[in-house]
């Protein structure tokens, strides 16, 4: 992930895919995708646009998550919502590492 891609202020969160490009391996491993301020040491939202989405859903190679309102399986906290600053994305994992795979993640956001 390029760390200088931003998602500007004022955007309103309208969904995340996901893409399998590669099986994910690592037991029980999930990871959270996020945003951080422009600072870099304030979390706006560890989960914004993926709370524990796990290693299960990084199969088969091909496989497609659209994630889009509160509900959907593996929906962050801020999908839905406008963001209030400009932010990075920041991905963390949880329970256990990622030892292979690939996911392409799109977010799509537009101004309202």
């Amino acid at each position: 992930m390029d760390d200088t891609t931003v998602i500007p202020a004022g955007m309103r969160i309208q969904e995340v895919e996901t893409y399998v490009d590669t099986v994910g391996v690592g037991a029980t491993a999930t990871f959270d995708l996020g945003l951080m301020r422009t600072d870099r040491t304030t979390v706006t939202s560890a989960t914004a646009f993926l709370a524990a989405f796990p290693v299960g859903s990084v199969t088969p190679v091909g496989a497609k998550t659209v994630v889009t309102k509160a509900g959907d399986s593996f929906v962050g906290a801020l999908v839905g919502t406008t963001t209030a600053s400009v932010n990075h994305i920041t991905i963390r994992v949880n329970t256990a590492n990622f030892t292979a795979g690939v996911v392409r993640v799109r977010i799509r956001y537009y101004r309202p």
